[in-house]
């Protein structure tokens, strides 16, 4: 006989699917004193964009040339490639560029090129079809000149004598073209030319927003990315948190009380955070929360040592959690690295892949004891990197961030990683991002509970059967209570402080499962009499132990109990009232 013909015919008391409602029943009180994040599964925001095609290759004929011609590949660009491309100007009294043509439609739109004098020391932007949509450039002293009435513009250094100007225009629906002119001074494009000079190009980007991003490179495609966007519920709310990759529904989430340690978890430009060679371009790339908030983290020109950090105080002998978001620019890898500011420089340490997420080159040394690394994708190519370990009874630390594998390399002023939301927690594992300013913050526990008539409307004192799908994405290092109840620390399913799923009466424990069922989905059930319990994981088989303490409940926590929380989720939560047969116990949890 298979599983499947095991079900129970009676209905539940209880039916809770959190996955898929996702609100709580009216029934359960739930409490938390802050505001906290998570994905909803649904809320996503455009990220790198780039509208105009072949955006290095200025010589294609997607690029119509007016009294100018393209030399390719004619000089370094900024990223260290000789990918630059040279406009030169014709000898005729005309206006001297380059353009491209797109259907828009009407909204604002941000227009940007990496350019270099060559012979011409000015250049200028224009919207073609919009009135004063231009402005004027000066590329030997990285001001703007004249900005057309219907544009905002603005110029920033970049390495190799380059600089990166950009308008901000609003377009009328339909056809419209972009333009990159040499000039021979502030307000004059158009001139007799002389054959030879002109300016260097690279990087030509156009994006449907009033703000210039991350260049992203185009061929024959334009590209327009989105990312899951991470949310904020407010104090009180539960949380029903996804998969922000493949938008599953996880459940209901259930974390304990944390603080983030870090000042300015998100702006890496502020003086907090120390820079050894490297600078950080601010609110460059479009951060996990959706807004224009990701930092650039570059590597200086030359060969040194390279990282960015953050002096910490924290309580000796504590094991902490130390995590960021990155994501891969010019370098695909970076090293998280914590070290103690005095000798004897306890450290642990760990490398991530920020293409593919796998961690390598884990390390401690001097007394540091490094526990664990992981690298959670969040989306568009972010990952959550988490780096846990301790160093002794130190009682400060060094957060730090090396911009690639080695902390020495030859940088170009211009190749970094993406970076956002830093957090360090005391835990040996990472919770729900807390947004940090000038202090630290603590996110508030969650707590949820039913009691009262709310509770005894469908439990029954004498018999009864739970069914629970979780996750716990805590260690090993505390108990995490799936269903606590109120009298005698009665545990009808709880993960204990070593592996397993376990049922506790008070005096006596039922382990019904030996295997670590942490970091994994786990389906549960547990029946109880006034004297037994009978309990199966996974549809394994069922084991029973002594159990006295359920006709005494007049409550339940869900998730959290006695100052212990589940640190995951509750996919669904059931109740019988009769306990369901051994068969019908491992069918429930097949």
């Amino acid at each position: 006989m298979s599983l499947s013909s095991n079900f129970p015919d009676t209905r539940p008391s209880l039916n809770l699917d959190f996955a898929k409602v996702k609100r709580l029943d009216p029934r359960i009180t739930f409490t938390r004193a802050s505001t906290a994040t998570y994905y909803d599964g649904v809320t996503t925001a455009k990220a790198e964009e780039n509208l105009l095609l072949q955006s290095q290759t200025f010589e294609n004929a997607s690029w119509t040339k007016s009294a100018a011609t393209v030399t390719a590949n004619a000089e370094v660009a900024p990223d260290g490639t000789t990918t630059a491309d040279a406009v030169i100007e014709d000898t005729s009294t005309n206006v001297h560029l380059i353009q491209q043509g797109l259907i828009l439609i009407a909204t604002s739109y941000t227009f940007s090129a990496f350019v270099k004098p060559n012979g011409r020391t000015w250049a200028m932007l224009s919207a073609n079809q919009v009135g004063n949509g231009y402005a004027y450039f000066d590329l030997t002293n990285g001001v703007t000149g004249t900005i057309g009435a219907a544009a905002t513009a603005s110029i920033t250094a970049s390495t190799n004598g380059f600089y990166r100007v950009s308008i901000t225009v609003t377009v009328s629906a339909g056809s419209n073209s972009f333009a990159i002119r040499t000039a021979t001074g502030n307000g004059t494009s158009s001139y007799t030319g002389d054959g030879t000079s002109g300016i260097y190009v690279w990087g030509a980007q156009l994006e449907q927003r009033s703000a210039v991003t991350a260049y992203t490179v185009t061929t024959t495609q334009p590209i327009t990315n989105y990312i899951p966007v991470l949310l904020t519920a407010p104090a009180g709310t539960p949380r029903f948190d996804h998969n922000p990759v493949t938008d599953e529904s996880l459940g209901f989430l259930i974390e304990e009380q944390r603080a983030n340690l870090l000042t300015y978890s998100a702006d890496f430009a502020d003086a907090a955070w120390f820079k050894n060679n490297v600078s950080v371009s601010s609110n460059t790339v479009v951060s996990p929360d959706g807004a224009l908030t990701g930092d650039k983290l570059i590597a200086s020109s030359g060969s040194s040592i390279k990282y960015i950090d953050r002096t910490v105080t924290i309580a000796a002998s504590t094991t902490h959690t130390w995590s960021v978001y990155m994501k891969a620019g010019e370098y695909s890898t970076a090293t998280m690295y914590a070290i103690s500011p005095t000798s004897p420089f306890e450290f642990f340490q760990a490398t991530v892949n920020l293409l593919t997420g796998a961690i390598s080159n884990t390390n401690s040394g001097n007394g540091g004891v490094f526990t664990a690394a992981t690298a959670i994708a969040v989306g568009n190519g972010w990952w959550r990197v988490s780096l846990i370990g301790s160093v002794g009874a130190k009682t400060s630390i060094n957060t730090r961030i090396y911009p690639n594998v080695s902390s020495v390399f030859a940088g170009d002023g211009f190749s970094g990683i993406y970076i956002w939301g830093a957090q360090l927690e005391a835990g040996t594992f990472p919770t729900s991002y807390i947004a940090t300013v000038a202090s630290s913050v603590t996110r508030a526990a969650d707590a949820a509970s039913m009691t009262g008539a709310n509770f005894s409307e469908w439990y029954d004192a004498g018999e009864g059967t739970f069914y629970s799908d979780t996750y716990s994405y805590s260690t090993t290092a505390s108990t995490s209570p799936i269903l606590y109840g109120n009298n005698a620390n009665c545990r009808f399913l709880y993960y204990p402080n070593t592996n397993g799923i376990r049922a506790f009466d008070g005096t006596t424990t039922t382990s019904f499962s030996a295997a670590n069922k942490r970091n994994a989905n786990v389906k549960s059930s547990c029946a109880y009499t006034t004297t037994e319990i009978f309990g199966s994981i996974d549809a394994a088989a069922v084991v029973s132990g002594s159990f006295t303490a359920a006709k005494t409940q007049t409550k339940i926590d869900i998730g959290n109990g006695a100052g212990s929380y589940l640190n995951g989720t509750i996919k669904k939560l059931s109740y019988y009232p009769e306990r369901l047969s051994n068969a019908q116990l491992q069918a429930l949890t097949s």
